[in-house]
């Protein structure tokens, strides 16, 4: 006999930005646990985008 399906659990916003989207791409990122250097990686690359989209 089979369990029942696991429940989907919401993602923490943990971040400056409160965006769902951007805590998945940060919890994504990160590895063994290490979620400040992954939020480092996250928006700094974001912050290049962005700079990128201006010109």
């Amino acid at each position: 006999m089979r369990k029942k399906k696991a429940k989907r659990r919401e993602v923490k916003l943990e971040n400056r930005f409160s965006n769902p989207a951007l805590s998945r791409f940060i919890n994504y990122l990160m590895k063994d646990g290490k979620k400040l250097v992954a939020q480092k990686i996250g928006l700094s690359s974001l912050g290049k985008y962005r700079k990128e989209a201006e010109n």
